[in-house]
């Protein structure tokens, strides 16, 4: 479910869809022609924020799915040991100059910076690693349509999750853990 906070502190639950490895995207129709949203449409500029280490056979597939749903896409592939980078530019996306490997949090705030010379209205931080769908990005715009919100939030955790019995039973554990 994505969390939805306006600037007015009011809040709401909106269903997510979780798929599992292997389906289709649900913005894909069935003759496999893609039904997704004309981003001319829109009327603020979206960037996506993927911060990625050492997913350079995945890491074009990612950028091209989330393409269509944004006016821009940047990597943050610092110190990636592969051809990340390079995949990702060849997709489509603009990525940094790497520097040395300081973490996540580290790549996600350089990947934001980098993505202000395009003077975004909305920037959307994403896994790289297909844990979240490019396809579910229209969800986390719509709110932003419809009125003054200053966040939204999507959660796995909240909707159905869809994954393997270990990956359960590890996210089960580390919140038993967590709270403990």
């Amino acid at each position: 479910m994505a969390q939805i906070a306006s600037s007015s502190g009011r809040k709401s639950f909106r269903p997510a869809r979780s798929l599992a490895p292997g389906t289709p995207a649900p913005l894909e129709s069935a003759s496999g022609f893609s039904t997704k949203p004309d981003p001319m449409a829109r009327t603020q500029k979206v960037v996506a924020v993927l911060p990625a280490y050492n997913l350079e056979k995945g890491i074009a597939e990612i950028v091209r799915r989330t393409l269509p749903f944004v006016d821009h896409v940047g990597v943050t592939a610092d110190a990636s040991k592969d051809g990340t980078a390079a995949a990702a530019r060849a997709a489509g996306a603009t990525v940094p100059e790497p520097e040395m490997v300081r973490g996540k949090g580290y790549a996600l705030i350089k990947g934001v910076e980098a993505s202000r010379q395009f003077q975004p209205d909305i920037a959307i931080v994403t896994d790289s690693d297909c844990q979240h769908l490019p396809e579910e990005i229209p969800v986390l715009l719509k709110p932003f349509e419809e009125g003054p919100v200053d966040m939204v939030v999507g959660s796995r955790m909240l909707g159905t999750l869809r994954t393997s019995t270990i990956n359960k039973f590890g996210n089960w554990g580390l919140k038993c853990i967590s709270f403990a």
